[in-house]
């Protein structure tokens, strides 16, 4: 038996396996080769944002030798042709960048804010990226909120609004010295004053008016938009400990208050079924705890990402308590659910796939060791090793074979069999 075996002779090998109900679960890994760009990705690189856009999925990735987001990975929802890397150059026309975030955009594509450094004298730009290509971009003088219809951002005594053709300077109100989160609702800005204790947004005539008002005393607040909608999550406490009284995370402008809890909200992301994807951390003590919150119209439920200790350099555990892995969680139109997490060390999964019959398919640059199983340039391996029988068979799971061959599979119980129809060849 030569060393690399084809796929296609995968299929026989299926009728040969007996298979208990246990036997229908799977998880692949797709080493290498040009499956989701593995082929360009680097053995520290992982996937640390998603997004989908006009039938787009957009991954945002990081190298974890240095902590920049330096590439951009998109391909169709429907897995269907090739996928394309974005570099800061490409989108903002410089190799001094790197990416800080992405956010679909209303009217189709992607907004993008780049920069090249930490801190209030870094060079900062925000970029569309429409069909593909970078249709404009803009200068930003201070790290800017990316929301539906563009970009806003503070210089100076004006905040700056951006939707991709024209900037728009509004003059903060005078009595608003201290003002915090500034994002677009409707289009219009929208922010936090702390100096009159509210959240105000602009109108068309250039005045603001009041639409929330926050708690009196040493108050903190986040407010991020996602799809349309602003979320506004608050608390006040002594300086110290500031999440013990008036929190609650609200949705604006209609003011539900969907929860009495203050989520330090690192940013939010709307699915395709509507649901809002709320990235939160406390990071109150040395303990920092990540919480996933989704909203789905006024319902909460919560899941814990992980936590890890800052002064020991302990990383967020590799697997969650529903045996997952751990990090965040999005879900394309197609039904796959995208686990991407935090720091993945060299040689780690770069972003795992859970699709829709439960099988889990893990994504990494590093090089396939083990048993030689290829499809398409790209190593294969299983969580069950494949082996060949003393008669020359090659048995492999079913399950992961069926979701690399675009296989349907389906069990019965009674008659103790599998059935499976083949497809169309597709990448998982």
């Amino acid at each position: 038996m030569p060393n690399r075996k084809l796929l296609n002779f995968f299929f026989t090998c299926l009728l040969l396996l007996t298979l208990a109900p246990t036997a229908l679960a799977a998880s692949v890994t797709i080493h290498g080769g040009e499956e989701l760009g593995m082929a360009h990705l680097s053995g520290s690189e992982y996937v640390s944002d998603v997004a989908e856009s006009g039938g787009v999925l957009y991954f945002m990735v990081t190298d974890a030798a240095d902590g920049y987001q330096k590439k951009i990975l998109s391909r169709p929802v429907s897995g269907d042709g090739q996928t394309t890397v974005y570099t800061p150059d490409m989108a903002a026309g410089s190799t001094e960048l790197y990416f800080t975030g992405m956010e679909p955009a209303a009217s189709g594509g992607l907004w993008l804010q780049l920069e090249d450094g930490p801190g209030q004298d870094a060079a900062r730009r925000v970029a569309l990226l429409q069909n593909g290509q970078a249709a404009a971009q803009q200068t930003s003088t201070s790290r800017a909120s990316l929301c539906p219809e563009g970009a806003v951002w503070r210089e100076g005594t004006d905040f700056v609004r951006w939707d991709g053709t024209q900037l728009t300077r509004y003059p903060i109100p005078a009595g608003a010295e201290e003002t915090g989160d500034c994002v677009l609702l409707s289009g219009m800005p929208c922010f936090v004053d702390y100096t009159g204790k509210a959240v105000r947004v602009y109108q068309p005539d250039g005045q603001t008016r009041s639409i929330y008002t926050l708690p009196g005393g040493n108050c903190r607040a986040s407010l991020h938009a996602c799809g349309g909608d602003v979320y506004l999550s608050h608390c006040t406490g002594d300086g110290v400990s500031p999440f013990v009284s008036d929190t609650a995370l609200v949705r604006l402008p209609d003011g539900k208050k969907l929860s009495g809890t203050y989520y330090n909200i690192q940013r939010l992301r709307r699915q395709p079924d509507g649901t809002v994807q709320v990235m939160a951390a406390d990071g109150s003590t040395n303990i920092v705890t990540y919480t996933q919150v989704s909203i789905a119209q006024d319902a909460l439920t919560e899941r814990l990402v992980g936590e890890y200790l800052t002064t020991a350099e302990v990383p967020m555990p590799a697997i969650g308590a529903d045996g997952l892995p751990s990090g965040w969680r999005f879900t394309d139109s197609a039904g796959n659910q995208w686990l991407y997490a935090g720091a993945a060390a060299d040689g780690g999964i770069a972003v795992t796939k859970l699709t829709a019959d439960g099988t889990t398919v893990g994504y990494t640059a590093a090089p396939l060791s083990g048993f030689p199983l290829y499809l398409r340039g790209a190593g294969v391996s299983f969580d069950t090793e494949p082996y060949i029988t003393d008669t020359g068979f090659t048995m492999v799971p079913v399950r992961g074979v069926a979701c690399l061959l675009d296989a349907e599979i389906a069990w019965d119980g009674d008659t103790q069999t599998v059935t499976v129809r083949q497809g169309a060849l597709r990448s998982c």
